[in-house]
């Protein structure tokens, strides 16, 4: 957790790594890696102990400590700050974790002199994203007085979500800049756009708004629509792949799979139904500023839909809809994400289920989802709790960030796992958890044979959760043998 101050075992492991005390440093944090299953912090504990012993003089056990801290997963309460008494053990610390020494900025290699802006190799760049070669060509302007800063800040998080790090783009989303009432755009960029019909980002440009991908689609003209019954069942082929994603929570590679079809020969219907589809992709990957964006922009497309021209393909993007847990609006043939009630059907083998409040029968379809490894159900859930956090408690916001984590992390997710790791990290940070909440969902967990989170579903026990470790423990049971070994 980002600025956690350290338990008084680390502390007192720290501050005789600063004096200089190797066998006091080496005997306190031997001690509390024997403890790391209560206390948490086991990789920043081997980080500490592989510094002991490098400096001591023990270099083989050092490199051998040193990658079994790497292969640790960290957890809740990681903390940023080791020590600000010793630069070489914060700032080795810092490189460990590829963290940046001031944690609002990411970190840029700047030149010396800032080169000139090229603005076709730029949008290159960014739609093939090459988010490295932006970085080392450009970054100075990013962090300058240019005038266009806001525009190559959001250029730079594409070209990162187009490399696939949905992390990096959230975060940067997440700093971006207002652009200024006199923002001119360069003329160049405009040409370029207008050159390459992308009608909608050149609107969006001028507007001062946030660009997204699925606004770099050409505009329609009559030669880009499908003249061949072949090219129409491509797009279905196409369709059902990112569908098929969809339903076993893949929603980030439907999104790229939908993302694709976008730029290819589109007639209206056939774009409507494969915008509504990124929107709804772009939603369950957690990615809402886009999926925002990408209604907006069906809406716009709608005006001249006709349903009524292919009523069979209505039927078919319903069953596929259907499919991924998703249906069809009252009087629309389109979906919205932002307004779909989660799913609270209860799991057949849950026990205990409460009849209480909306949230906690929720949480009791989840982890009985969990329970049955039935991950996409689970996630549909967990994914309408988070679009309700205006209305929802801190506590409930934990706890869904948390088991979304959690559940990311069993279906393999790593990004979205480690987006709800900080999410839930942000939270307990602020210290404002009420012991009630925590305690109807320990009680579900006991219930349903979820020893290890329940174990530590307490107020003064959270900061040991280790969503890495204890998720598989919990609903992962054929696996818990090879996951003690590793964590002995």
């Amino acid at each position: 957790m980002i600025y956690e101050s350290l338990d008084p075992n680390l502390t007192d492991g720290v501050e005789a790594i600063c004096q200089s005390d190797w066998a006091a440093a080496q005997s306190i944090l031997t001690r509390r890696l024997d403890e790391t299953r209560h206390l948490g912090c086991r990789r920043a504990t081997l980080f500490l102990l592989a510094f002991v012993a490098r400096e001591s003089g023990h270099g083989e056990v050092s490199n051998h400590l040193l990658e079994e801290s790497r292969r640790t997963p960290a957890d809740l309460a990681e903390p940023r700050i080791l020590s600000e008494a010793n630069p070489l053990l914060q700032n080795e610390w810092l490189a460990f974790n590829h963290w940046s020494p001031k944690e609002s900025e990411p970190s840029f290699d700047v030149e010396p002199t800032l080169a000139e802006i090229d603005w076709a190799t730029l949008l290159d760049s960014v739609l093939e994203g090459r988010s490295a070669e932006f970085e080392r060509r450009w970054s100075g302007h990013l962090i300058g007085d240019s005038p266009d800063r806001h525009v190559l800040w959001n250029l730079l998080a594409l070209a990162y979500l187009e490399n696939g790090d949905l992390r990096t783009y959230e975060e940067m989303y997440s700093q971006r800049q207002i652009a200024p009432q006199s923002y001119e755009p360069p003329a160049v960029l405009l040409a370029l756009l207008e050159q390459a019909s992308l009608d909608q980002v050149l609107h969006h440009l001028v507007a001062g708004l946030w660009l997204t991908t699925s606004l770099f689609v050409p505009s329609q003209t009559p030669s880009s629509v499908p003249a061949t019954n072949g090219e129409i069942l491509e797009w279905r082929g196409s369709m059902e792949t990112g569908f098929s994603l969809l339903a076993v929570g893949r929603a980030f590679e439907a999104a790229q799979q939908f993302g694709l079809l976008i730029s290819q020969p589109l007639t209206n219907i056939h774009r409507c139904y494969t915008v509504n589809a990124l929107a709804l992709a772009l939603f369950q990957s957690g990615e809402y500023a886009g999926a925002e964006e990408a209604l907006r922009d069906l809406r716009n497309f709608e005006q001249t839909f006709d349903p009524a021209a292919d009523p069979k393909l209505q039927e078919v993007f319903e069953s596929w809809l259907h499919s991924a847990g998703a249906a069809s609006e009252n009087n629309s043939p389109f979906h919205n994400p932002f307004g779909s009630a989660p799913p609270c059907e209860p799991s057949a083998p849950l026990v205990g289920e409460p009849t209480g409040q909306k949230f906690s029968e929720a949480m009791a379809s989840v982890i009985g989802h969990l329970q049955t490894q039935d991950l996409p159900s689970a996630l549909r859930i967990l994914r309408g709790l988070l679009t309700k956090n205006d209305t929802s408690s801190v506590t409930e916001r934990f706890v869904v960030a948390l088991f979304f984590a959690g559940t990311a992390l069993l279906d393999g997710d790593h990004i979205n796992a480690q987006e709800g790791i900080e999410d839930a990290s942000r939270i307990l940070e602020g210290g404002r958890l009420e012991d009630a909440t925590l305690s109807q969902v320990q009680t579900l967990l006991r219930a349903n044979g979820a020893k290890t989170l329940a174990e530590k579903f307490e107020l003064s026990q959270m900061h040991t959760v280790d969503p890495w470790r204890d998720f598989p423990l919990d609903f992962q049971r054929e696996r818990a043998g090879s996951i003690d070994q590793v964590s002995s």
